[in-house]
This record gives C-alpha cells, sequence and structure tokens, in this order.
C-alpha cells in the first residue's frame, strides 16, 4: 500500500540532487488505487536551468528511489517545466 509517509521517504533521498542547484521537488498526487505517484520540479530558485539534472535521468532516479522504497507503486510520473515544448 502507498502511503505519504513512504513517498516522502523516497523524495528526501533524491531531494538533495536538485535542492543543491536551487530546484526542489514538490509532491503533486498520490493515488493509491492507481498506484502512481506525481512528483513536480519546481525551479522557482534556479539560476542556472543547465545545471539542475536533466529531465531523462532525474525522472530515472526519482522513479529509482520511489520504486525500491514505496510498496505498491508502479507509475512515477515527473512534472519537468523544462520539458515543455
Amino acid at each position: 500500500m502507498i502511503t505519504r509517509s513512504d513517498v516522502d521517504d523516497a523524495l528526501a533521498e533524491v531531494r538533495p540532487l536538485v535542492q543543491a542547484d536551487g530546484a526542489d521537488l514538490v509532491l503533486g498526487d498520490v493515488d493509491p488505487a492507481a498506484g502512481h505517484v506525481v512528483v513536480r520540479l519546481d525551479l522557482a530558485g534556479v539560476s542556472c536551468l543547465e545545471c539542475v539534472l536533466p529531465p531523462d535521468l532525474l525522472h530515472s532516479m526519482i522513479a529509482d528511489a520511489m520504486l525500491r522504497r514505496v510498496p505498491g507503486l508502479s507509475d512515477v510520473i515527473v512534472e519537468d517545466p523544462r520539458s515543455v515544448a
């Protein structure tokens, strides 16, 4: 079962990777029934967008941490404003 506590623990593992560059990870939706979590990358404090982990690598690291720490999770959606065309 997906718990907010498990999701918060997983976010705490990867959050320092983006905070070092002024960004942050914000928990969006947690849907235990669907088995998914939405995490949003907040770039409000970033002065160098290129310094933040690339979108594909960031998604992979967040998904890996979440899938290891959150039982019942099947999908992690990372909303990255840099990916919007």
